[in-house]
C-alpha cells in the first residue's frame, strides 16, 4: 500500500512538473515576441523621424 500512495504522489508531481514547464516556456516565448515587437516598432520610429528629418 505504502509504494503504490508513492508511485501516485510521484506521477502527480511529474505531471504537475511538466505543465509548469509548459507555462513557463508559453511565458518565456511571448516574453520574446513582446520584446521583438518593442524593437521593430523603435526602429520603425526611427525610420520615421530620419525620413521627416532628411
Amino acid at each position: 500500500m505504502v509504494t503504490g500512495g508513492l508511485l501516485q504522489q510521484a506521477f502527480l508531481l511529474q505531471i504537475i512538473c511538466r505543465h509548469a514547464l509548459r507555462i513557463l516556456a508559453l511565458h518565456r516565448n511571448a516574453g520574446i515576441q513582446l520584446l521583438q515587437r518593442f524593437f521593430i516598432e523603435a526602429g520603425e520610429d526611427r525610420l520615421q523621424q530620419s525620413a521627416i528629418c532628411g
